[in-house]
């Protein structure tokens, strides 16, 4: 909207910004031009805990991103009530990267186990390649 108004507008533009260049300093450009009024909604949501922290662990293993993700705003903001509402089902109180890890560890040796019990008494051959740069 600002860009429409800086290039469209461009009289118009000067003088806003000069009347509100001290408020700009404090705000954001559009802060003063853009009030939004935001309604909360209440959602009945049915999810296992197990489902959920299996969920966090993927975001972190199977999706690349990084142990901090669960401790940044926007998680905290959109997973938040989630986490507050399962509190007492999850093995964790509270998801940051010392309990993600954990949770992860906890999974691998999950997958471990399974995973010797399906090869058990089985030949394998197993080949790895490495390439370093």
């Amino acid at each position: 909207m600002q860009d429409h108004i800086r290039r469209h507008h461009p009289k118009e533009y000067s003088a806003e910004m000069k009347e509100n260049e001290s408020t700009r300093k404090r705000k954001g450009a559009l802060d003063s031009h853009i009030d939004i009024q935001r309604k909360k909604h209440r959602v009945e949501v049915y999810i296992d805990p197990a489902d959920f922290q299996e969920g966090i662990v993927e975001m972190v293993s199977v999706n690349s991103l990084p142990f901090t993700i669960t401790e940044s705003s926007r998680f905290r903001k959109a997973v938040g009530p989630l986490i507050e509402a399962l509190k007492s089902d999850l093995p964790v109180d509270n998801y940051n990267r010392k309990n993600t890890r954990a949770c992860m560890i906890e999974k691998s040796k999950e997958i471990d186990e399974a995973l010797r019990k399906i090869f058990k008494n089985k030949l394998m051959n197993l080949k790895l390649d490495c390439a370093t740069s």
